[in-house]
């Protein structure tokens, strides 16, 4: 995430990425981000 753009990168066999340029879907991958990273668990 940077600024108003989020790439999603599928790391399969088929490598293929989307980058999304939006104030929306920057704000929402955030949220998600910073809500999740505090409870995840050490790899």
């Amino acid at each position: 995430m940077f600024n108003d753009k989020v790439l999603i990168i599928s790391p399969l066999e088929d490598l293929s990425a989307v980058l999304i340029q939006s104030q929306e879907t920057t704000a929402t991958f955030t949220a998600m981000f910073e809500g999740l990273w505090p409870v995840s668990k050490k790899y």
